[in-house]
């Protein structure tokens, strides 16, 4: 298995042309200053944002009610009790500090909306979503998964204003971890059907955690020992739920947009030559000296912004982003600290048409790709239910090659986008494609759970071929 370390400066440039001059320029800049100035899209976007109303002011976390089971009043959940039996361990089997403790504080945060870091939080989502399955059991006996009702990346997150960060969460004791491990009850002899949800970045794990038999991960699978299930990020915009997207309807994904690209990116610093993050920069210096000669992509204008730069953005907050995307045909996906990313799934739900850069790894893998950095994790390795993941049915795998664009270089991507245009049939597959397949990147809370073929619904099927393969 190669090191998490970076590749070596010369493989993240040597098939990409660019003027160091411009990118040092870039880079002496601040991020308020980095906006694409030559075209003003304030009217465009500001329209946008006022249509739309767009405000992110509610999370569904205010609606999580801890300990809760399903009200079998409501209409029997299309889900049923599946094929799979879950066994999940009372809330007082986990230390009250590090366990139910955790949840009730840090559901609080979240349903204010006062924490920033959107990519720890599903864990509290998903324990609510176990707890509430109707095909939990009671009966330790008839169990084939038992859940862990440990939030490992909420409670690192919640240390993490104590006692600041550490890597690998290392500012959680291993003597708790050890704790929580020795109060499972059912787990000597059931090892290998202990489900931790650990929804965080795989490396971002506490180092006796991320290689446990069996867990939930926002990846890549690291294939070290562990049996990862990769899994979207859970978004708790109420807009994002199942039912609200399946109202949309195939007129909705097929609409004319407003906009032909949006790309929001975050600071420029000196730093992002030493890591994935470089590409990112290299887009930016594409675009400031490669696509002066029109303020259009195709026949419609596009929007290359810092995320903090706007004041729609800090009246609106993630509002502002989800609407122009929804108005926007690409949305560039650039590697970021580990694949995948959030954004890659928002602008998805959102409508937008992906557009990754396409690596060759020579890491074992089907695809042969990654879309992190050259030599890297490919793709099946790195996103939910992937193709040739072999981690769920092959009926139930997804298939990305065909709602997502993909580019060998920066260079290529505006004549690659120009030709998309151009090609109405081509976009229309695209984003119908968008349209079957983006439920599986949502979670049902609340009145939503467990009536939907969502991220659920696939974890589920996960497990249950997770399950057959044990019995073999």
């Amino acid at each position: 298995m190669p090191s998490k370390s970076f590749p070596p400066q010369h493989m993240w440039r040597e098939s990409t042309v660019f003027n160091q001059h411009a990118v040092n320029k870039v880079m002496q800049e601040q991020p308020q200053n980095c906006v694409i100035l030559r075209f003003d899209i304030s009217n465009i976007t500001a329209d946008i944002v006022k249509i739309e109303n767009f405000t992110f002011n509610k999370s569904m976390y205010s609606k999580l009610n801890m300990n809760s089971t399903l009200d079998m009043k409501k209409p029997i959940p299309m889900l049923g009790k599946g094929k799979i039996s879950i066994f999940v361990y009372e809330d007082d089997t986990i230390p009250y500090n590090v366990g139910l403790g955790v949840e009730k504080d840090m559901t609080a945060r979240y349903s204010s909306m006062n924490m920033t870091y959107e990519n720890f939080k599903a864990d509290l989502g998903l324990l609510d979503l176990f707890r509430t399955f109707p095909g939990r059991t009671k009966n330790p006996d008839e169990a084939d998964i038992f859940v862990v009702p440990y939030p490992h990346a909420s409670h690192c997150l919640q240390l993490n204003t104590v006692k600041g960060w550490a890597r690998e969460c290392g500012h959680i004791s291993r003597s708790s971890i050890n704790e929580i491990i020795s109060g499972l009850m059912h787990y000597k002899g059931n090892e290998k059907k202990h489900l931790f949800i650990n929804s965080m970045e795989v490396w971002h794990a506490h180092p006796l955690l991320r290689n446990v038999p069996l867990s939930l991960t926002h990846g890549p699978r690291l294939n070290e020992g562990g049996h990862h299930i990769v899994i979207p990020y859970l978004s708790d915009d109420p807009s994002f739920q199942p039912s609200a997207v399946k109202r949309r309807g195939e007129q909705w994904w097929l609409r004319p947009r407003k906009l032909a690209l949006s790309y929001f990116f975050g600071s420029v610093n000196r730093n992002m030559g030493k890591n994935y993050r470089w590409y990112r920069q290299l887009f930016l210096e594409e675009v400031r000296t490669n696509w002066t000669f029109s303020p259009y992509l195709g026949h419609l204008p596009y929007v290359v912004e810092s995320l903090g730069n706007h004041h729609l953005h800090s009246k609106n907050g993630l509002g502002y982003f989800n609407s122009i995307y929804k108005h926007s045909v690409f949305c560039p996906v650039l590697p970021g600290d580990s694949p995948p990313q959030k954004r890659f799934f928002d602008v998805i739900i959102m409508g937008c048409i992906p557009v990754v850069l396409a690596f060759e790894t020579d890491m074992t893998s089907q695809s042969k790709t990654s879309w992190h950095s050259p030599g890297g994790f490919p793709v099946e390795f790195s996103y939910p239910f992937a193709k040739h993941s072999n981690s769920i049915g092959t009926e139930s795998e997804i298939d990305y090659d065909s709602f997502v664009v993909q580019v060998k270089e920066v260079g290529e991507m505006r004549e690659t986008l120009e030709k998309l245009l151009r090609n109405h049939t081509e976009i229309q597959r695209l984003q119908l494609n968008l349209m079957k397949n983006a439920q599986y990147f949502l979670y049902g809370m609340g009145d939503d759970r467990h009536l939907h073929e969502d991220a659920f619904a696939k974890i589920l099927q996960s497990l249950e071929m997770y399950f057959s393969l044990l019995q073999k």
